[in-house]
């Protein structure tokens, strides 16, 4: 049998024959129960694993010790029957059900060997048994219900000796030690034995079809002393005879359980409908339902019995939060004790010793329960958290003699209980818990209940186990206002308080509240230890305590004394032994934790389920425990620790203490009655009951020892059970004793993974502490790079926190103290930083907004009339109350609204002073790059510090300056899509300024080039540099074949890829640079970045662009051969390739050396080309004399093509106006940064059908100024300027609302088109005509009439010519060549005669063949096309060569005119009207 837990039910047998010694051994084999399913009220099925059962006797049954105790080694928990001397005595039943624990089934055991025997005597003794035994259910007298509270049900066992199957002759039952063995009487015993429990049941079972049979028969084993295995020796019927005594047992105990529960719940269902009644008690209502609890847990179903038990325990909060309310514990609903005895007592015992320990005095101790040493202190109740036997709990709750503590205590203690058993952890009458009546150190007594003993872990449920951690850390944290109220009530009930003043009565009751939370937690821990969770823990606190190995680590603490258990196994505690003592931590190495991370450091396959949130429970309640421990550490030696050790830490100055003459009245005697009326001065540690405190408190070594064990046991803890944030708070604490005790490179280590975990929850002022005190790690170890970085972190807090005090006093000002620090725990200085910083080989970059705020840059830039750069502003307010001088000062801007994104930098000269408070630093450029920009990042470097500004985006915060006069209008165009403010750069008129544009001659023979202008200011360039950079895919810039253009322009080196350099340029000159380039693919437009950098006398400057070109050409020609015998005409159709009109100013096709080329004279004419209006001419080409005969003609000819874009006149005629406005005005300065907006806002305007209407009425619709969007480049002036330019600009719009087109020839540049046509080769030239033959009997063809329904005859002529051929393949002497010729007539015509056909021919032999054609409509009918090409089908043609072949089909526009064949028609009309006719007489043309 399995060793039993403390509670089950209780199966009462009787036994007059002595015989259970001889059934014990095979019942107890057979036990627990096992499989039982109990079908309850609401129809649920329950299932009870095992159910564990014990055997009493009755009071009539007295079995002597040796009888049942068949093993030494077993106690009578062991087997499940408890011996006793005596056997119950029969009570009356408690008023109150439960109270009284009564047997669930009566048994009698009964021997009879025959059948007479039985009639004789056994038969009247099982009767009267039975009336004595009989449970109310079953008697036939209507009894009270509330029976059913103890109902049980009965059985009779009827027990065959071993022999009884006839196999060897039947014995007597041996009865005591000297009976002696005697034949039985019966000579057949199977037999008579059959007889015998057939009348057994005859005359006690039931008689109706339902009758529960209550007669059981059984067989002894052959050898009951020797080993169980003898019992699987019995006969097949002694099996099933047990398996059917099993079955009963499970029947009946179930069905008295049924009627237990049924009555119990209508009674608790009674109770609660009168709960508002007068009268209505909670406690005698708590004992009621914890009678049904507690039948739950006998029978095993231990989820129920913890249901009932949690309902009763929100109940009694309910009970006592509405006593808080009123303020009496007194009413009616339930009455509780002011406090408990044992507080009192402690307090007593507490105040007695106090005055003992200073003032010499030998008082009386009180003694608190269990304390029999003298030289204890206080009694420690808070160890005896889980003993329920400590206090007669039920008869206190019914008396209503409880503290509400006790009452709290009882229901938590019960629930951990059944927790405990549904964790599979077994439970034993004896239990540990601290005895504070040994010497003064950790003892325990066997005094409580239902505590788990040590088991394997395999079995043990740790996820349950985990719950009973979570409902305990809740109970203590929760209950520990009870213990206060409870303590101060008992205060106020002794009679030593009145003698006591207040300073000695917080203490006492502080301590005792802390020494019973600690002590509670440690019992919790103690009894929820588990083996698996060692495992995992282990190597966890030997990389967290080095000097911890596995034999003192066992689950997360040391081994506990072990010494008082004997015979038991040993326990492990997760707090610190008070045995070992204290260890030297400043000479520990702690290792750096890089990650906390458990899976790492645990052996493979060793994770249990359920171990991780054992684990994060376990740490839960250290936890509390820990704080425990800092409380009183503070209260007594002024030891802080953990993150709220923040003024020692930081050597923050304190309250001196002031020296007392302790001698003074040292050696004076008192009284016991004179120390009585003295105050007394309360001693720290006065109340503490827990020794392990104790010994914590002897010295801040101790103290910080345990801290430190506690903290580093929890953050193993929490790393087990996964709760980050959890260890990560443990690691701070861990840190912060290790700074300490100046063991700094284990806390810079902690510090290192911590601050960063704080910083990204915002905890900033946790963050701070911990940033200042891992800087002063970091210098006292001397690593300048970290210290630097993380320094500059901590600055960047303690700035930030005085900048906000700034804020709510809504100031500009800094007012700091003369002696400065950051804030009251902060100790970084930048004069430290920076001297550190000059040792680092590359600079610190760090954020500039944590150091500085109001960071902008002016919206508008300056043009420096001395040079061509300009300059901007910034301003900003330094938060750092130190003068700081930045060796640099750098801006970068970003161009926005480009595809290539360009970058500007704008730097200060020399090194600029900046003051606390604001400042203002002028940036200066000498690049010059034209557009719109937003702020990048502003970096400021001071020594090896760099402080850098990278605006977010989505920044909410503008980055330039706004005026306060901005007009509204402007501001929308001041902001890019991301929200950032933008910045316009543009160039001033005198100032140097480049330009890429196309070539104007274009070639297509020849590579394509962009055309390069550079015009200078007002000062004389001395040398420069042109740097050309392709920003396309596949383009090719040859600046090695660049050429200059028409301009005093000298070119100097030209040998680097991409670079061009120049000599001297005079002001105000404009130089131009040919640059031919290639393209690996197709594009429709180029980009390409010009930079000029130049020198003046003013120093080095650079202008740079991007430049998008576009190189599609806007025009498409189309050409058209049509050979003749000796000339060919070429018909050449311009048109435009896109919606531009074009206007072409001259046209030709130039001939060469063997060719003539006749074109049309177009020079004294301009013509308007549009998209379906393009310009078409023809030109006529021949051999020159002497040319045809050449061997090699060159065919190559060239039309030449000048035109131009509308759109580029109608953009030169406005430009033309608009500057002639802006002559003469201050508004001319602003010419470049207008002009793209003007030719922009035109070419928006420009579409097919405005240029067509525009250029056909010769003039152009302008739009008005908001159409023009002058708004977008007016925000980037000045706002006082941009108002002006806006008027100037509102009045040109209205004055030039239309623009005339006249004289606009020279206005913009002419392009020129040059494009190759090659004269086709065509090796056979066929010339085709059709040739009427005449017909006698129709002569009117002549007439060109021709009579339909008549064939027409037709000879088709065909001869060829190579004049248009190769004269080295021309050979009018060679062999004739094969051609075969086809007709294609359409529907009009059915052709008669050879269709297709094939003929051979030499050069100029005329072919003739005859056909004949049908008309098939009347009307004019275009002649039959001919389709003629050449074959190779003669005989002994081995080659196939491809002869090209042109037709000179002369007849291709020819028609005949087909009529009807009728001359004369008569006709009969209906003269009725109604439309109808006949035709009478009709007469043909040939009649």
């Amino acid at each position: 049998m399995e060793k039993p837990p403390a509670a089950g039910v209780t199966v009462e047998y009787s036994d007059p024959s002595g015989i259970y010694h001889l059934v014990a051994r095979e019942l107890h084999e057979r036990l627990p129960l096992k499989g039982l399913h109990w079908n309850n009220s609401s129809g649920f099925i329950r299932s009870i694993d095992n159910l564990y059962i014990e055997l009493v006797p009755d009071d009539k049954s007295n079995p002597t010790p040796e009888s049942i105790s068949f093993d030494s080694s077993s106690s009578s928990q062991d087997n499940g029957h408890i011996s006793k001397s005596e056997g119950p005595k029969k009570e009356r039943r408690h008023q109150f059900p439960g109270l009284r624990r009564t047997p669930y089934l009566k048994i009698y055991l009964l021997q009879c060997n025959d059948v007479d025997t039985y009639r004789a005597s056994s038969r009247q003794l099982v009767r009267e048994w039975i009336k004595d035994h009989t449970p109310s259910a079953q008697s036939s007298s209507k009894l009270n219900k509330q029976e059913n509270h103890d109902a049980f049900e009965w059985l009779v066992v009827h027990v065959l000796p071993a022999s009884a199957d006839g196999s060897r002759p039947s014995s007597s039952i041996k009865t005591d030690g000297n009976a002696e063995k005697r034949p039985t009487s019966s000579r057949w015993p199977s037999r008579s034995s059959s007889s015998v429990i057939e009348k057994i049941r005859s005359d006690f079972n039931g008689t109706s079809k339902n009758a529960v049979d209550r007669v059981a028969q059984i067989q002894l084993a052959e050898h009951p002393a020797e080993d169980s295995v003898q019992i699987k020796r019995q006969s097949q019927d002694g099996q099933n005879w047990w398996d059917d005594l099993m079955s009963k047992l499970k029947a009946l105990i179930l069905a008295s359980f049924d009627l237990r529960v049924s009555q119990y719940e209508e009674d608790i269902k009674e109770k609660e409908m009168q709960r508002n009644l007068p009268g209505w008690n909670f406690n005698t209502f708590f004992v009621l339902k914890e009678g049904l609890a507690m039948g739950f847990e006998n029978i095993g179903l231990l989820e129920d019995a913890l249901t009932v038990y949690r309902e009763l325990a929100v109940g009694l909060r309910a009970v006592i939060d509405e006593q808080d309310e009123s303020g009496d514990r007194n009413q009616q609903t339930a009455r509780f004790s002011a406090y408990t005895d044992e507080f009192k007592a402690a307090f007593e015992q507490a105040v007695n010793l106090n005055r003992r320990d200073y003032h010499g005095l030998d008082f009386p101790t009180p003694t608190a329960p269990h304390q029999t040493n003298e030289k204890a202190e206080v009694f420690d109740l808070g160890s005896s958290i889980l003993d329920t036997d400590r206090k007669p709990f039920r008869n206190l709750i019914l008396e209503s003699n409880i503290s509400v503590f006790d009452f709290q205590c009882y229901v938590y203690a019960r629930q951990m209980i059944l927790l405990l058993r549904l964790a599979n952890v077994l439970v034993q009458k004896s239990a540990l818990i601290k005895d504070t009546t040994s010497n003064g150190s950790d003892a325990t007594s066997a005094v409580s209940t239902h505590l788990p003993s040590p088991t394997n872990d395999e079995f043990i449920n740790l996820l349950i186990l985990a719950e009973s951690i979570e409902l305990s850390t809740e109970f203590i944290a929760s209950v520990t206002q009870t213990v206060r109220e409870d303590i101060r009530n008992a205060i106020k009930q002794s009679e030593n308080s009145q003698d006591a003043d207040q300073g000695i009565l917080d203490t006492i009751h502080d301590n005792l509240t802390g020494s019973w939370t600690f002590s509670a937690s440690q019992c919790i821990l103690e009894i929820t230890s588990s083996s698996s969770l060692s495992k995992q823990l282990d190597p966890l606190l030997r990389q967290l305590k080095p000097n911890t190995g596995p034999a003192n680590s066992n689950d997360g603490g040391q081994a506990t004394d072990t010494g008082y258990r004997d015979g038991l196994p040993a326990r492990t505690s997760s707090l610190p032994s008070n045995a070992a003592k204290p260890k030297s931590l400043s000479q520990e190495t702690f290792p750096s934790i890089t990650s906390l991370d458990a899976v790492r450091l645990l052996p493979p396959g060793t994770t249990h389920p359920g171990t991780s949130e054992l684990a994060a429970q376990r740490g839960d309640l250290l936890a509390l425990a820990r704080r425990v421990l800092s409380n009183i550490g503070l209260r007594h030696g002024g030891w802080q620790a953990g993150l709220a050790d923040v003024a020692s830490t930081l050597a923050v100055p304190k309250d001196e203490m002031q020296d007392v003459n302790l001698s003074e009245d040292s050696t004076q005697e008192m009284t016991a009655a004179e120390a009585s009326t003295i105050p007394l001065t309360a001693s720290t540690t006065v109340g503490i009951c827990n020794t392990q405190l104790l010994s914590a408190l002897e010295s801040s070594s101790s103290f910080y020892a345990a801290y430190e064990d506690l903290t580093t046991t929890t953050l193993a803890c929490y790393v087990v059970g996964d709760r980050k944030k959890a260890a990560e708070a443990m690691t701070a604490d861990v840190a912060i004793i290790r700074f300490q005790l100046k063991d700094y490179s284990v806390a810079a280590s902690y510090f290192r993974q911590l601050a960063p975990f704080y910083a990204k929850d915002d905890w900033s002022d946790l963050e701070m502490v911990m940033l200042d005190m891992y800087t002063q790690c970091l210098k006292n170890l001397e690593r300048p790079e970290d210290y630097v970085r993380i320094a500059l972190r901590t600055l960047a807090k303690a700035v930030r926190s005085a900048s906000g005090a700034m804020t709510e006093r809504r100031t500009d000002s800094l007012e700091w103290p003369g002696t400065w620090q950051t804030s009251s725990s902060t100790t970084v200085y930048l004069k430290d930083i920076i001297a550190a910083s000059t040792s680092l080989d590359q600079p610190v970059s760090v954020p500039m907004d944590q150091y500085f705020d109001k960071i902008r840059l002016d919206p508008y830039i300056r043009h420096s009339p001395d040079h061509d750069g300009f300059t901007l502003t910034l301003r900003l307010r330094s938060l750092i109350p130190e003068d700081l001088e930045a060796i640099s000062v750098r801006a970068r801007l970003i161009s926005i609204g480009e595809e290539q994104r360009s970058e500007l930098w704008l730097t200060a000269e020399g090194v600029q002073a900046i003051k606390p408070g604001m400042a203002r630093v002028t940036l200066k450029s000498n690049m010059m790059l034209p557009g719109w920009y937003v702020l990048g990042n502003i970096s400021i470097q001071i020594s090896n510090v760099i402080f850098v500004n990278n605006p977010s985006p989505t920044s909410s915060v503008p980055l330039f300056t706004q005026p306060r006069d901005s007009t509204s209008s402007n501001q929308p165009y001041q902001h890019d899509l991301s929200g950032q403010q933008r910045l316009l750069i543009w160039a001033g008129r005198r100032s140097l300024e480049g330009r890429v544009m196309h070539y104007e001659e274009i070639n297509l023979e020849q590579p394509r080039s962009i055309k390069v202008e550079i015009i200078n200011g007002k000062h004389e360039v001395s040398k420069g540099k042109l740097l050309l950079r392709a920003a396309s895919a596949g383009l090719r810039l040859h600046t090695a074949e660049a050429v200059v253009q028409e301009s005093e322009f000298e070119i100097t080196d030209k040998t680097q890829p991409g670079t061009i350099s120049f000599g001297g340029l005079p002001a105000g000159a404009t130089a131009s640079v040919r640059i031919p380039y290639g393209l690996e693919s197709d594009l429709r437009d180029i980009v390409v970045r010009m930079e000029v950098m130049y020198t003046t006398s003013e120093g080095d400057f650079a202008y740079a662009c991007n430049s998008k070109i576009p190189i599609l050409l806007p025009l498409a020609i189309n050409l058209q051969d049509v050979f003749k015998q000796d000339m060919l005409f070429s018909r050449f159709m311009i048109g435009t390739a896109t919606s531009v009109p074009l206007r072409v100013f001259n046209c030709y096709l130039e001939g060469n050396r063997d060719f003539h080329a006749d074109s049309p004279s177009l020079t004294s004419t301009e013509f308007d080309v549009f998209d379906l209006q393009p310009l078409s001419f023809i030109s006529r080409i021949r051999y020159n004399s002497g040319s045809h005969t050449s061997d090699l003609p060159q065919r190559r000819l060239y039309l030449q093509v000048d035109y131009r874009c509308l759109d580029e006149e109608i953009c030169a005629v406005a430009e033309k106006l608009f500057y002639a406005a802006l002559e003469n005005t201050p508004f001319l300065e602003f010419s470049r940064v207008l002009k793209p907006t003007l030719s922009s806002a035109l070419r928006k305007a420009f579409s097919a059908q405005n240029l067509e209407a525009s250029v056909l009425h010769r003039e152009v619709r302008l739009g008005s100024f908001s159409e023009f969007g002058w708004e977008v480049p007016l925000a980037g002036l000045p706002t006082d300027q941009g108002e002006k330019l806006a008027e100037r600009l509102r009045s040109w719009h209205e004055n030039h609302q239309t623009i005339p087109l006249e004289a606009t020839a020279n206005l913009s540049p002419m392009q020129h088109l040059t494009v190759p046509v090659d004269v086709p080769q065509v090796q056979i030239l066929h010339a085709v005509r059709w040739k009427h033959v005449p017909n006698l009997a129709n002569q009117e063809f002549e007439r060109d009439s021709f009579p339909s329904g008549q064939g027409l005859p037709m000879e088709l002529t065909i001869n060829h010519t190579r004049y248009w051929d190769s004269p080295k393949r021309h050979d009018r002497e060679g062999p004739a060549l094969d051609f075969c010729y086809e007709v294609h007539a359409s529907t009009d015509w059915l052709v008669g005669g050879q269709r297709k056909g094939h003929y051979t021919a030499r050069e100029g032999d005329d072919m003739s063949f005859s056909l004949l054609l049908w008309p098939q409509r009347t009307g004019r009918l275009l002649l039959p096309s001919i389709e003629i090409h050449p074959t190779n089908d003669r005989a002994g043609d081995q080659e196939s060569p491809s002869i090209a072949c042109e037709i000179d089909y002369r007849d291709q526009s020819r028609t005949v005119f087909v009529v009807s064949d009728l001359s004369r028609t008569t006709v009969n009309l209906d003269r009725s009207g109604g439309g109808g006719g006949w035709l009478i007489e009709s007469q043909s043309r040939n009649s």
